[in-house]
């Protein structure tokens, strides 16, 4: 079962049972939570956006997942890989390795892939 919340990474560690499987965001001082519903909502919710609120501020052409790690500043966090924004922080790197030392997601990045 998942916990609802935001944890220092040292504690989601802690909590986290699953084995190959993790979808979470990371905060820019590199705190954790789980992505409930998903990667794009969680986002949205730390933004204090709505689906239309984003869509109107987002470029035609954005990806939509690219275009909120951008706004809020998080990375996506998932078993088999991880995207982080340009302004990725040292905190959300020193999480990503803690996370890949502890087997609770494979070292596979995929960058951030644009300006939006």
């Amino acid at each position: 079962m998942f916990q609802e919340g935001r944890f220092p990474i040292d504690a989601f560690i802690r909590q986290h049972t699953d084995e190959m499987y993790c979808e979470a965001v990371l905060y820019p001082n590199g705190d954790a939570a789980y992505a409930l519903p998903s990667h794009e909502q969680k986002m949205l919710d730390i933004a204090g956006l709505t689906v239309e609120e984003a869509q109107a501020m987002m470029p035609e052409d954005a990806e939509p997942i690219v275009w909120l790690m951008a706004y809020t500043g998080c990375c996506m966090i998932a078993y088999e890989h991880y995207a982080y924004p340009k302004s990725v922080t040292d905190a959300q790197k020193d999480s990503i390795k803690k996370l890949i030392e502890h087997k609770i997601i494979l070292d596979n990045p995929i960058y951030s892939w644009s300006n939006q």
